[in-house]
């Protein structure tokens, strides 16, 4: 029975690759509002709707979004994060070790050879298309690499086939090779072989590759190391899970300033929990989660991927944890709304360090603030992880600056005091935040707003 059902499936995957069965929102149509796929900038440093349109990425991380919830479960997840302000969801394709989802199908009938069930993959399609009427863009790690470690290249490159014919005219996908495995130079052809095999099909979604995290704590490992040169991969992603806010910016603007020319996305690093011993150590509260993801889009990263540690099993609790999350909410609402009105995709990080006067001083705490600035030097953005004093040389503006302190914590703007002004001007935050905790951000702008 089971040898004779595998032949039918086959005969199936066959039929859909030769044929050109494709599912989902053709492509440069309207998704949620949104003219998707995404593409890369002109300047190759973030991404832009179809029409160049700046596309602000903040993603949800919900891996096993497609085996582990419902459909009901899973639009009540994407309305909370819509809600919230997400832009995107990050969600594994396939499930770990072939797991069944809620429906009772795996994705492979047989794991090995990457043989696809259509009927968890169907799931998928509606999961998929919930999201697209939402306005949300998919990050999608296609396998998990180590949790299939017996297909072969053929077998990657045939399912990639079948899955890029299947969904070449989706609109709001990004195709992710990897799925935080292990890189080693020998495995190369296994990593190719199954964007090879979407590519073959016609798909022209943006791609990208997941890397693996290292240890922890760790500066972090970017897909830059092992695919930087590879054609299919438009960007770059980089997992860290780093306290240090000097190794965080310097992995950054490594990869901003990378030849060819590809933006880099923060897609992984520290997820949001306080309660119990979570599984891996890769969990912190709210200002860590603040601290990395300001530094990291101000060290030249397009977007950031959120995540919080409740979501990865399904679980009880999770529906509590979907509105107990106050992290969510200042990365997606609050931070998007300090960036998004402003020309963030013009930011550029501040290389040149002649912003701040005193920073090659080295003095205490100087060497964490983050700092990204306009070419027109008109706009300049600073995040304070803690209290410091910087003096900014306010002859490097084009002209009056209008300073503004913003309370991350609760989206707030306050009017930023000179401690002195002598042609230079110093600023320290102005005390703890409504969390209170010491974080701040300066905005430097010659447009009052």
């Amino acid at each position: 029975m089971k040898t004779s059902r595998l032949i039918v499936v086959q005969l199936m995957v066959l039929c859909c690759i030769y044929t050109s069965c494709s599912y989902g929102q053709p492509l440069n149509k309207i998704a949620g509002g949104l003219n998707f796929p995404l593409k890369v900038s002109d300047d190759k440093h973030y991404l832009t709707l179809q029409d160049g349109t700046p596309f602000y990425y903040v993603a949800d991380t919900q891996w096993p979004l497609f085996w582990y919830y419902s459909m009901e479960e899973a639009k009540r997840i994407i309305d909370d994060r819509v809600n919230k302000g997400f832009t995107g969801l990050q969600l594994s394709l396939a499930s770990w070790r072939n797991q069944r989802n809620k429906n009772g199908h795996s994705p492979f009938i047989d794991p090995v050879q990457l043989t696809p069930d259509t009927a968890y993959f169907n799931h998928a399609d509606m999961v998929l298309d919930y999201m697209a009427s939402k306005g949300l863009v998919a990050y999608l790690p296609v396998l998990w690499f180590n949790q299939y470690p017996k297909a072969s290249s053929e077998a990657n490159f045939t399912f990639g086939k079948w899955l890029g014919t299947r969904w070449k005219d989706r609109a709001n996908i990004i195709w992710v090779v990897g799925g935080d495995t292990p890189f080693r130079p020998d495995q190369l052809p296994i990593f190719t072989s199954l964007a090879s095999g979407i590519k073959s099909s016609g798909a022209n979604q943006l791609f990208t590759q997941h890397p693996h995290g290292g240890d922890i704590p760790s500066s972090g490992i970017s897909s830059s190391a092992g695919f930087h040169n590879e054609m299919w991969l438009d960007f770059n992603s980089i997992q860290a899970h780093t306290d240090s806010s000097l190794s965080l910016q310097n992995k950054m603007y490594a990869d901003y300033n990378r030849k060819p020319t590809k933006p880099v996305l923060y897609a992984e690093g520290w997820y949001y929990w306080l309660d119990g011993q979570p599984l891996f150590n890769i969990h912190k509260g709210s200002y860590d989660i603040r601290k990395a993801h300001y530094i990291s889009r101000l060290a030249g990263s397009f977007g950031e991927g959120y995540g919080a540690y409740p979501f990865w099993w399904g679980t009880k609790g999770w529906e509590e944890a979907l509105g107990n999350q106050s992290a969510a909410t200042h990365i997606a609402t609050y931070m998007k709304r300090l960036f998004e009105p402003r020309e963030w995709h013009k930011l550029r990080p501040d290389f040149s360090r002649d912003l701040i006067i005193n920073r090659a001083l080295n003095l205490r705490g100087l060497d964490e603030i983050a700092v990204a600035t306009s070419p027109s030097r008109d706009l300049a953005i600073i995040y304070f992880p803690r209290r410091t004093e910087i003096q900014i040389n306010k002859k490097w503006f084009s002209g009056k600056i209008y300073p503004k302190w913003y309370d991350p914590t609760i989206g707030t703007y306050t009017k930023a005091k000179a401690l002195k002004s002598s042609g230079n001007t110093k600023f320290s935050p102005p005390g703890k935040n409504n969390n209170g905790e010491d974080d701040f951000v300066l905005i430097l702008e010659t447009k009052p707003r």
